[in-house]
């Protein structure tokens, strides 16, 4: 065999694998533009099928495949609202929006979900975790108003062993959040206590 042509054939096999090489790129392009986005895809119908308590593992199992994207369960979220991976729900849809779905669904353990297009990432948090700022301000007002509660708790607890009450009705100031409407009664009977001189 001549050199020369066996510098054809080798010039010949480099070209095809280029050439072959080149295609799988733009397959591999062209199928990277045809998958919708996950924002796209949670706006499209899906089912439900947790007829039977599922953990949240499961569920995010499950959206994995549905949606052929990463799903996140967001570990601090859940050591926030003292849950974890087993926490169960059930929700039992078909052809439902899958957003609507899965907000219904993770309603019932306080929880949330964000998106992440660029990475194709689904994460499922807490108000504190979302995306949306009022969520998350709404997130932090509920905690203050939570510890405001708690500490409301600690002085009557206080107060109750530095001067205890005497017998008869309780007095109990209501917050803004318990407030009744002029002219309603939630049936307690208040009287202030007697204070030692």
């Amino acid at each position: 065999m001549r050199p020369s042509r066996l510098w054809l054939i080798i010039g010949g096999m480099l070209c095809l694998i280029l050439v072959r090489t080149s295609w799988r790129g733009v397959d591999a392009g062209e199928e990277r533009r045809q998958t919708p986005k996950l924002s796209v895809l949670l706006e499209k119908p899906g089912t439900f099928p947790f007829v039977e308590e599922t953990p949240l593992a499961a569920v995010a199992e499950h959206l994995r495949r549905d949606l052929n994207a990463q799903v996140v369960l967001d570990l601090a979220a859940l050591k926030r609202l003292k849950l974890d991976e087993n926490a169960a729900v059930r929700l039992d849809l078909k052809n439902v929006r899958r957003s609507t779905g899965l907000r219904l669904l993770l309603e019932q353990v306080d929880m949330t979900f964000r998106v992440e297009d660029e990475d194709n990432l689904l994460i499922l948090t807490d108000r504190r975790g979302a995306a949306d700022p009022l969520e998350r301000l709404e997130a932090r007002l509920d905690g203050m108003h939570r510890e405001i509660h708690d500490l409301q708790d600690a002085v009557e607890e206080v107060y109750q062993t530095v001067a205890p009450r005497e017998e008869g009705p309780v007095l109990r100031t209501p917050t803004i959040i318990e407030e009744l409407p002029e002219g309603e009664t939630d049936g307690e009977v208040t009287v202030p206590p007697s204070r030692p001189s």
